[in-house]
């Protein structure tokens, strides 16, 4: 049985993902690993808005999960995500 503390390190380390833990390895920090995270999500939320402009629904909810899973604390990606699949129905 996990340990509580056990267990947050664990989903931490699942929220960093591969490149995170990849960064951590090589000797990067966690301040670059959370910012090299932002960006990536911020490429992911413009990249679904784009897709969702030419009507690629699948395309762009995938982006916006994407997004929502490297920053989990961006408003902005669960609104739109939460707009593209409304529209959905």
């Amino acid at each position: 049985m996990a340990t509580k503390a056990g267990g947050d390190t664990m989903r931490w380390l699942a929220s960093i993902g591969i490149s995170g833990l990849v960064a951590l390895i090589c000797g990067g920090t966690l301040q670059g690993t959370v910012k090299a995270q932002q960006s990536a999500a911020a490429a992911h939320y413009r990249q679904g808005l784009e897709h969702d402009k030419q009507g690629e629904d699948d395309q762009a909810l995938e982006d916006f999960k994407r997004a929502i899973q490297l920053d989990p604390q961006s408003f902005e990606s669960y609104k739109v995500l939460n707009d593209a699949l409304s529209r959905q129905g």
